[in-house]
C-alpha cells in the first residue's frame, strides 16, 4: 500500500501479490503467505484472492495467512487484507510496516518418497505516516478587562484571556503544553483564572494539571492522553 496520513481507528487496505521469477521452472505447492503486523495494527478482514484460496486470522489479528494450494509458473496470486490502526498508536511513530513471507515447496506433500525443495521469499510494505497533533492559539484579546482597548491593543494592568486549543490525533499521545511568555515579565500568569476543558472523547492521566510557571514559560502536563 502507499503511505497514508493515518491515526487510531483508520482502516488501511494492504495489497499482496506473489509472482514466480522469470527463471522459475516448477509450480509452488503448499504455499502459505503470512502477513505479520506491528503492534499498532490489527487485521480485521481479508479476501480469498485471485484464485479463491482460503485465509485465516492468527493471534488475534496480529497475522493473516493465505493458504494457497498451488501456483502455476505462468500465474501470480493476488489478494488483500484490511487492518485497523489501534488506539496505542502515538503521533510521529516511525517504521509502521507490515512484513509478508511466502513459504512453498517444489511439489505437494511427499512425492515418490521425496519431500521436495522447500523455500521462502519475503517482502516489507512501505511505512505508514502517522498524523501529528496541532496547536491553535486564539486572539490575544479574546476577552479583556478594559473595554476601551481593541484587538491586540492592551494597557498596563489590563487582564487578557489567552485561549489555546490542542487538537489531538486519534490514539495515544503524551501531552505537555508549554506557553512561551514575552521577555521582560511583560505578561504574568494569574493561576486562579486558568481553566482547562477536555473534549468529550479525550481522557488524560491528569485531567486538570496545575500550571507550572516562571518568568518565561507556563507548562501544563496532562501525561498520557487517549483520544
Amino acid at each position: 500500500t502507499s503511505t497514508l496520513n493515518v491515526d487510531a481507528g483508520d482502516m488501511v487496505r494492504y495489497n499482496v501479490s506473489v509472482t514466480h521469477r522469470s527463471d522459475s521452472q516448477s509450480f509452488a505447492y503448499d504455499m502459505v503467505v503470512t502477513a505479520s503486523l506491528p503492534s499498532y495494527l490489527q487485521a480485521v478482514s481479508a479476501e480469498n484472492g485471485s484464485d479463491a484460496w482460503p485465509w485465516v486470522l492468527v493471534n488475534n489479528g496480529s497475522q493473516v495467512q493465505f493458504l494457497v494450494g498451488a501456483l502455476d509458473t505462468s500465474r501470480s496470486y493476488q489478494t488483500s487484507f484490511v487492518a485497523q490502526v489501534l488506539d496505542s498508536i502515538k503521533p510521529s511513530t516511525q517504521s509502521v510496516t507490515v512484513g509478508v513471507q511466502a513459504t512453498f515447496d517444489s511439489h505437494p506433500d511427499v512425492l515418490y518418497g521425496e519431500t521436495g525443495r522447500a523455500d521462502a521469499v519475503a517482502s516489507v510494505s512501505e511505512a505508514l505516516v502517522i498524523r501529528d497533533p496541532t496547536l491553535d492559539t486564539a486572539d490575544l484579546a479574546a476577552e479583556s478587562s478594559v473595554n476601551s482597548t481593541v484587538g491586540q491593543n492592551v494597557s498596563v494592568g489590563e487582564a487578557v484571556l489567552l485561549q489555546n486549543t490542542v487538537n489531538l490525533v486519534e490514539g495515544s499521545s503524551r501531552v505537555v503544553v508549554v506557553l512561551a511568555l514575552p521577555s521582560g515579565g511583560r505578561l504574568r500568569l494569574e493561576s486562579s483564572t486558568s481553566s482547562i476543558a477536555l473534549g468529550q472523547q479525550v481522557s488524560c492521566e491528569v485531567s486538570s494539571p496545575v500550571p507550572v510557571a516562571n518568568s518565561s514559560f507556563v507548562t501544563y502536563d496532562f501525561g498520557l492522553c487517549l483520544n
